[in-house]
């Protein structure tokens, strides 16, 4: 059983599939719960991803870390309930370029930022620019995996990033092959409940 969440990591989504009930955790590794849940079991990554490494928990940019965390919740009485750990994930955001467009009557700025600042800029408790959100790592514990759990947390994290208003692009950090049939199979399914794709013919 894994242990209970840190206070300040809030829920991102309950899933309810048949008699289980899944949970997706949310939290920014500059907060000390969160890091200290990552120091534990970040000795997973070896050992699941090939060539994969640790974060560095002294990195002062932690705050560009989301760690995203799958639990099956467990009712043991009517008031309490246990938490299953099943994997996580960390997504970390890259600045994301936006060239400044023009017109030939007057400069339009494309982006959403400001171009008003005085250095040194403030270090911001969550991101505030225009970001490419990297999977970095992405594991699913093994007597978890083949049931369906992948997607289902996949998903969840993609759904939040694509209606991120900060997020232009949603990347992945060398993936493997299975990650890339997860990956192509779920993001088909999505494109296909999309109008615009469906209507989108080869000649």
């Amino acid at each position: 059983n894994g242990a209970k969440k840190g206070g300040s990591t809030p829920i991102l989504k309950t899933i309810q599939s048949g008699d289980q009930t899944f949970e997706i955790w949310k939290g920014s590794l500059a907060d000390l719960a969160v890091q200290q849940m990552v120091k534990r079991i970040q000795i997973l990554v070896p050992l699941f991803i090939e060539g994969g490494t640790f974060i560095d928990l002294e990195d002062p940019a932690l705050d560009r870390w989301t760690v995203f965390f799958l639990y099956q919740k467990k009712t043991v009485e009517l008031s309490k309930s246990s938490y299953l750990f099943m994997g996580y994930s960390t997504i970390y955001r890259y600045f994301y370029y936006q060239p400044l467009t023009t017109t030939p009557s007057k400069q339009r700025i494309s982006h959403p930022a400001t171009l008003d600042f005085t250095l040194p800029l403030p270090t911001p408790s969550e991101p505030t620019f225009s970001s490419r959100s990297r999977i970095s790592q992405f594991v699913i514990l093994t007597p978890f995996q083949g049931g369906g759990n992948g997607s289902r947390f996949y998903n969840a994290i993609f759904d939040y990033y694509l209606h991120d208003p900060l997020t232009i692009e949603i990347t992945v950090e060398d993936p493997n092959e299975q990650f890339d049939d997860l990956r192509d199979l779920n993001d088909l399914a999505l494109l296909r409940t999309l109008p615009e794709f469906n209507a989108l013919h080869i000649n």
